[in-house]
């Protein structure tokens, strides 16, 4: 039986080795709860693209293929329920088989679709400055997602605070130093706790990073 990087086809593209090594690195992706972007081309839409076979893809359709199978049909959907496709979403959590007319009715309900990444920050910053019926009635939302925007609970961007805003390089250059005793010295450099240092160099956390 195959495993999941196994079955990631050899040709891949753009850059096909980058490609197919960030597909595999991300299959186990740790985070459910924020959105995995894209790093390589998209469409006019946002979609992530990728070429396969000589045909060019979407990148979330790729993702699901990999981690869900083969579509039950070929005209199923793959669904994100984060509805932000649009932004270069291919977080595996995130996405699903479905049919076209199950899609469309997940998306019209979605409370993100009514608003961009730009326009859920501007909520956020809005926190404490003004009357929250005041900011639902600006964004044409209710009270209630307001407020789950602005307790991050929707629209969140990052995965985990102290760790979002590591890149692969930095998580790699941290582990090239476990044992070296620089472990208070990194969590001094990098503005975070002891803790989040001695976990990554663990890999208890961003154990998708090789």
């Amino acid at each position: 039986m195959t495993t999941l990087a196994e079955r990631i086809t050899p040709d891949l593209a753009p850059d096909r080795s980058r490609v197919r090594l960030w597909l595999r690195q991300h299959l186990d992706y740790p985070y459910s709860d924020c959105c995995l972007i894209w790093p390589f081309g998209r469409n006019k839409d946002g979609y992530g693209i990728v070429g396969e076979d000589g045909k060019t893809l979407y990148a979330h359709r790729v993702m699901c293929r990999l981690v869900h199978g083969e579509p039950p049909m070929p005209t199923h959907h793959a669904s994100h329920s984060c509805n932000r496709g649009h932004d270069g979403c291919i977080n595996p959590h995130h996405l699903d088989w479905k049919t076209p007319g199950a899609n469309h009715r997940e998306g019209e309900w979605h409370p993100k679709i009514k608003i961009n990444a730009g326009q859920a920050k501007e909520i956020r910053d809005l926190k404490g400055l003004e009357v929250v019926s005041d900011t639902a009635e600006r964004y044409g939302l209710s009270v209630i997602t307001v407020r789950q925007i602005q307790a991050g609970r929707i629209w969140r961007t990052d995965c985990r605070r102290g760790t979002n805003h590591f890149t692969d390089e930095q998580i790699q250059f941290i582990r090239s130093l476990k044992g070296s005793g620089r472990t208070k010295a990194l969590a001094e450099e990098f503005g975070v706790s002891y803790n989040v240092i001695y976990k990554i160099m663990q890999r208890q956390t961003w154990q998708h990073v090789f």
